[in-house]
């Protein structure tokens, strides 16, 4: 494995910690993650790099790669929290925050640690997806894109910082145990003016919620619902009655959708 200083003399002591959650539930998203990681291993990392594997199913064993530390966090699944227990077990200068279901190119991290030295003033840095970003306006190797927008310069899938920004925002928000946690982190960064970029010459392709997809209908639902209430309390000032309310629209709307509406259609298309 070439590293980062080889690549174009940045320091040695440029350290890096890889945080990954995996739910390895059948042998394809197993496989995702052991993908991830072999990526990670094929491209230029720093000398000192850690890659934490955060396992949701205690069935599978430790991942067996290079630099690899697995780790089996209690039920239930919190995103944040279990991000957070990654990064508080690991020291480095830099820390990567990552999905399982990514694939990295080569030079990810060489292009991002250039750009942190070329920028000091950016704390925090999104590759781009080669299949995402550019239908968002941002073709590939373009530049480096100031913002917080989610989606946009903001990938929650991958993202990485200097582990000094922790200083001024705190430790992540777990509360936000799935769902809006990119957007928190997002307006967290704003609200310290701390400054956030994407940078289109690192790429990470991102494959899309593939975990997600897995579980049944009422679980992602669930996934998502007390993470609105929380995110709409915290930034848009919402009281909790009214977030209570609006949670019960959402369930209503959720069963008539799933039980009346796509029976309809689907008595439809049989029909057809």
């Amino acid at each position: 494995m070439d590293t980062v200083s080889e690549m174009y003399g940045g320091s040695s002591d440029d350290s890096l910690a890889i945080v990954i959650l995996s739910y390895a539930q059948d042998e394809s998203l197993k496989c995702m993650t052991n993908n991830a990681i072999n990526t990670l291993n094929e491209s230029c990392l720093p000398e000192n790099t850690q890659i934490v594997v955060v396992e949701s199913n205690r069935k599978t064993p430790p991942y067996q790669q290079e630099n690899v530390k697995t780790v089996y966090l209690d039920p239930p699944f919190n995103f944040n929290k279990y991000m957070n227990y990654g990064i508080s077990i690991t020291q480095s200068k830099y820390v990567a925050l990552c999905n399982n279901d990514l694939v990295f190119s080569k030079n990810w991290m060489v292009e991002i640690q250039k750009a942190f030295d070329e920028n000091p003033d950016v704390y925090s840095i999104s590759p781009a997806c080669p299949d995402h970003h550019p239908k968002q306006g941002f073709p590939l190797d373009s530049g480096i894109y100031l913002g917080h927008r989610v989606w946009k310069e903001v990938a929650g899938w991958c993202l990485v910082f200097k582990r000094e920004m922790l200083e001024i925002t705190g430790y992540l928000d777990e509360r936000f145990y799935f769902w809006f946690a990119d957007d928190d982190y997002a307006r967290t960064l704003e609200k310290y003016q701390v400054k956030h970029a994407l940078l289109t010459s690192s790429h990470v392709r991102h494959l899309d919620k593939r975990t997600l997809k897995k579980q049944d209908d009422f679980k992602k639902f669930h996934l998502t619902f007390k993470s609105r209430a929380v995110y709409e309390q915290k930034w848009k000032g919402r009281t909790s009655l009214s977030v209570f309310l609006g949670g019960i629209y959402m369930y209503v709307d959720f069963f008539i959708y799933k039980y009346i509406r796509r029976k309809d259609v689907l008595e439809e298309d049989d029909d057809g």
